[in-house]
């Protein structure tokens, strides 16, 4: 949040003028549900970022039917945010699982801010959506909560202080990373899966959520060099939360370029168990 009030050299207070430019944004479609028949997958929906002014992402919400999967792809800079389909109720606030408290008041904050820069044109977010209910229609809306930089109406000084504060994130980005393929375990079954950070950027990450159909277990095991991150495993409660009230690490995970560790996870029901785990970071798009 910007400053309201700054103090001026001889002591004064006074309203930080950069205010007046900046407003609290909901980027959503121009219609604003799709409907997913079931099991089906919607055609990419698009969020517009007109070029009055610059959009500074924060928070997820959402509201729908059902569960479902999502892919946010970036026009403008050619990038998914994420490895492969992600589970709503991993990154969507309020989620969806039976029971929890439907409310705007948790939304799904993220790690850092996402900063979509239109001084040179408008930019666009792509968004496919893929029905896990295979019985029914599932109705989503979904909006990405921000701030716009209305940049055209400021004063040179003020563009000149927003065009810093973007040029900051140019070298970072937002990022959801899940295992490499899907989780689902026969009863009692145990199993190793890989999640790769690839040779683009390095991947740091903050945050663990993971939705399932049943209790599991876990460790985390780096695959190099065979590095457990725990003495035994875990429970799923000890360590994943979900969109609404994720789980926080201590201190931020880096996963190098080209780097792999391994997620061993042990199905603790006697029925098949789909489970589904979300990292949320952000990519560093550094050389050294």
């Amino acid at each position: 949040m910007l400053k309201t009030f700054l103090v001026g050299p001889k002591g004064e207070i006074f309203v930080n003028p950069a205010k007046r430019y900046v407003k609290p944004y909901w980027l959503n479609g121009t219609v604003p549900t799709t409907v997913v028949p079931a099991g089906a997958v919607s055609d990419p929906i698009t969020f517009t970022v007109d070029n009055q002014g610059h959009f500074e992402w924060f928070y997820i919400v959402g509201h729908s039917d059902a569960p479902y999967t999502l892919t946010i792809f970036d026009t403008g800079r050619r990038r998914f945010l994420m490895n492969r389909e992600i589970h709503s109720d991993t990154i969507v606030s309020p989620t969806n699982i039976a029971g929890a408290l439907l409310t705007g008041g948790r939304p799904h904050i993220l790690m850092e801010s996402y900063f979509i820069n239109v001084e040179q044109a408008q930019r666009a977010l792509q968004i496919q959506f893929r029905n896990l209910d295979t019985v029914n229609p599932n109705t989503i809306r979904l909006a990405f909560v921000g701030r716009r930089y209305y940049y055209r109406e400021a004063t040179p000084e003020i563009k000149e202080e927003f065009r810093q504060r973007f040029m900051a994130k140019e070298r970072t980005n937002i990022y959801f990373v899940t295992t490499d393929r899907p989780i689902s375990l026969a009863a009692g079954a145990t199993d190793r899966f890989t999640i790769t950070s690839t040779d683009e950027a390095d991947f740091e990450f903050l945050k663990m959520m993971a939705v399932s159909t049943g209790a599991f277990t876990w460790k985390l095991i780096d695959k190099s060099s065979g590095r457990e991150f725990s003495p035994s495993v875990l429970r799923d409660v000890q360590g994943w939360g979900t969109a609404d009230f994720p789980f926080i690490l201590p201190e931020s995970f880096l996963i190098e370029r080209n780097y792999q560790f391994l997620l061993e996870v042990t199905n603790l029901t006697d029925e098949q168990n789909d489970i589904f785990v979300t990292l949320h970071g952000r990519r560093l798009y550094y050389h050294y």
